[in-house]
């Protein structure tokens, strides 16, 4: 009885790696996930280079962005400051609610891209450490 074409293959492959007979077998799922992570990875290329140049201009974008919106919501406080006078206290006290939450949404939306990036370094860092 001639062998099958997977017995074949098997074969052939402990013959390459006796190993192989030591490790439980893979799902066929899973060498099929398997093989086109190698796949990927061996298209895979260099990372895009990055001048220090690029990386200080969104940096910057960043930091104008931020400054732009610090400004508007300094120029509110301004505003409502100077409206106080002729401001009911349930006025004043809207004001100060809404610049607080103003000022609370620009802080997070900081923070949140603050996270980013540094979640980002540390992913690099960490490919770094490894390749």
């Amino acid at each position: 009885m001639e062998p099958s074409i997977a017995t074949h293959s098997l074969l052939e492959h402990v013959a390459h790696d006796p190993a192989a007979l030591m490790r439980p077998p893979l799902a066929p799922a899973d060498t099929a996930l398997g093989e086109q992570f190698s796949a990927l990875m061996n298209r895979a290329s260099a990372p895009p280079s990055i001048s220090s140049d690029e990386g200080s201009q969104t940096v910057s974008k960043l930091v104008l962005g931020e400054q732009g919106e610090l400004d508007a919501v300094l120029n509110e406080v301004d505003t409502v400051t100077q409206a106080m006078p002729g401001m009911s206290t349930q006025e004043i006290t809207a004001a100060s609610v809404r610049l607080s939450v103003e000022f609370a949404s620009m802080q997070f939306n900081m923070q949140t891209k603050m996270s980013v990036v540094s979640s980002a370094k540390s992913a690099l860092e960490t490919l770094m450490r490894e390749g």
